[in-house]
């Protein structure tokens, strides 16, 4: 019988490093997919713009929005929900990763911010409890938004275009 010999691999920093920029990058790729087509898909929808100029003047504006405008976001979600280690960071980027590419393949938009979010959430959750994560402000400002927004975006659209409806009778 021959004896199996164990080997051991340690990871060092720039090994974990380059798996969180992969894993980053792969979240990035169909975000971008993703929320370039929730952005254009209104003035694709009236035939103003092809899909591909749309998809090339919407990635251009967001990468022009994560610089001015991403840095308190980042800061944000980075600090003020829970700790990230190393572990969380890599999980968190390609479950999210994979939620997007499945449904960007699928051509349904999802929104990375809260997946990404919510994951962040989750590992408060599971280290904090949720009676805890849920007294921290930010988190409640995150939830309060993410139920506000979109009720608040059904009103406004549905009273705006019966206001135009009725004007232009």
């Amino acid at each position: 019988m021959q004896k199996r010999k164990e080997v051991v691999h340690t990871v060092n920093l720039h090994e974990i490093d380059v798996i969180n920029s992969r894993q980053q990058g792969f979240l990035a790729l169909f975000a971008g997919a993703n929320n370039a087509a929730n952005a254009a898909a209104p003035i694709v929808g009236l035939n103003l713009i092809t899909a591909n100029d749309a998809a090339l003047i919407s990635g251009f504006f967001m990468a022009f929005g994560a610089l001015i405008f991403g840095g308190r976001i980042i800061e944000n979600i980075a600090t003020n929900i829970t700790s990230l280690s190393v572990i969380r960071a890599i999980s968190v980027n390609f479950t999210g990763g994979a939620f997007l590419a499945i449904a960007s393949l699928y051509g349904i938009p999802i929104s990375m911010a809260e997946i990404i979010t919510s994951g962040i959430i989750g590992f408060s959750c599971s280290t904090s409890g949720f009676r805890e994560t849920f007294k921290k402000k930010s988190v409640f400002q995150i939830v309060s938004f993410w139920v506000l927004a979109p009720i608040a975006c059904i009103v406004i659209a549905f009273l705006i275009t019966n206001i135009l409806i009725e004007v232009s009778k």
